[in-house]
């Protein structure tokens, strides 16, 4: 794997990470052979994050989280947020290690303005809903994030937390009211993000936040931009209106904590590839099946119309 080219690397580390799916453990000694160096081409670091993700375990825990802080400084933008949901899915794995993956994202959240930021809130997003005690080491980040984070998605995860646990921070009111003040160069997702959280501090704040959700809804009812983000404004005011009980079950319900990553659902995928073990469905990760569809339609001629 080391003497051929980087090709020939990623075609043994795919059969590799198939097998780590299936045993892991005859693996875990042997988690330093998948550490990268620096000039290893992107999909090479890639895969070898998640091979170490899998087959991380207690006694490497230190080690490859060491590794991965390392990694995560990497100029390529994809690894660092590779590194940081690998960070979030150790967590989640060996939840003893939970407040140390916790220190470490909070870490690279002092790089601030930039895109490792970013990622890490993201992580950090998805830890809280898995370990809610950690919400109090994270929520007071909010106030310096929402000035210096400028990635769409990172800002919805500042403006979630302030809705879910804004009543550990005291300055969560007058936090949601400075973007709303420059509700105007939000992204529709932060705005609609936005919505729920302000309705979501009316409940827990009502004093505080009536005149913050006044402002927002006048400035969302005069958005007509993004139909999805009027009609949600629409629901929620005829709801405060008609039925404010109703309203607090649709917004006040906790959001479920989250138990199952996406990536092990795919049980499936991973037993038909392993019946075709050495073979290009390893290699692109889909089934002969799958192949043979998207290479039928990508040859297939456009019909003409008639006339």
């Amino acid at each position: 794997m080391t003497s051929g080219g980087p090709e020939q690397a990623f075609v043994c580390l795919q059969h590799l990470s198939l097998l780590i799916q299936r045993a892991p453990q005859l693996f875990y000694d042997e988690y330093k052979t998948f550490y990268f160096s620096y000039d290893d081409p992107t999909y090479i670091k890639l895969l070898k994050i998640e091979i170490l993700t899998a087959i991380v375990n207690e006694s490497s825990l230190s080690d490859v989280l060491q590794e991965l802080s390392e990694y995560a400084r990497d100029r390529d933008g994809e690894v660092s947020n590779k590194c940081m949901k690998a960070l979030e899915k150790i967590a989640g794995k060996l939840p003893e290690s939970s407040e140390s993956v916790v220190t470490l994202l909070l870490s690279f959240v002092n790089f601030a303005s930039s895109p490792l930021e970013a990622y890490a809130l993201l992580a950090l997003k998805d830890l809280v809903r898995r370990f809610p005690h950690h919400s109090q080491l994270v929520v007071p980040l909010t106030k310096r994030c929402l000035r210096t984070c400028t990635l769409p998605e990172a800002r919805e995860a500042l403006v979630w937390l302030l809705g879910e646990y804004g009543e550990r921070q005291w300055e969560s009111v007058y936090l949601v009211e400075y973007v709303v003040d420059g509700y105007e160069k939000e992204t529709p997702m932060v705005k609609k993000q936005l919505l729920s959280t302000t309705f979501k501090l009316l409940i827990k704040r009502p004093s505080e936040t009536k005149p913050v959700l006044s402002t927002l809804m006048r400035k969302t009812l005069a958005d007509f931009s993004h139909r999805d983000l009027h009609d949600l404004a629409l629901l929620y005011s005829r709801l405060l209106i008609s039925d404010p009980n109703l309203l607090r079950n649709v917004v006040g319900s906790p959001s479920p904590k989250i138990t199952v990553f996406s990536e092990d659902k795919h049980v499936e995928l991973q037993d038909q590839l392993f019946h075709q073990f050495n073979t290009l469905a390893v290699v692109y990760g889909l089934t002969y099946q799958r192949i043979l569809q998207q290479e039928d339609h990508t040859n297939r001629k456009p019909e003409l119309l008639d006339g």
